[in-house]
C-alpha cells in the first residue's frame, strides 16, 4: 500500500507455504486480519490478528489453506485498500512419464 493507493479491492488465490509482503507507511496504514461480515463492512476495530510489526514492510504468511480477509484499519478501506484471498492446497504433480528407452 502507498500514498497513491494502488491496494485495491481484489479477491486472489494462492497456494499455501506463500507470503504477501506489504511496503507502506506505517504512520498512515496498517495491515488488519478480520472476518467476512467486518471485510465487507470496512470494520477493523476488532481484527483477528493485526500483520503490521515492522517499518512499514509488513509480511503476512499464508500456512494455512483458508480465506484471509485483510484490509487497511486506518481508513483506506472504505478507499478500496483490502484484500480476500483465498489459499489452496497445490494440485498434484503431473503423473511421471519416463522418458523413452535410448535407441
Amino acid at each position: 500500500m502507498g500514498s497513491r493507493q494502488t491496494f485495491l479491492r481484489r479477491r486472489l488465490a494462492f497456494f499455501f507455504n506463500f507470503s504477501l509482503n506489504f511496503v507502506f507507511y506505517r504512520d498512515q496504514h496498517n495491515i488488519l486480519e478480520v472476518n467476512k461480515a467486518d471485510y465487507e463492512k470496512c470494520i477493523s476495530n476488532r481484527p483477528i490478528r493485526n500483520y503490521t510489526r515492522g517499518a512499514g514492510r509488513d509480511i503476512v504468511p499464508l500456512y494455512e489453506t483458508r480465506r484471509y480477509y485483510l484490509l487497511d484499519g486506518r481508513g483506506g478501506c472504505v478507499q478500496g485498500m483490502k484484500l480476500d484471498v483465498l489459499v489452496e492446497t497445490p494440485p498434484p504433480p503431473p503423473p511421471f512419464t519416463p522418458p523413452p528407452p535410448a535407441q
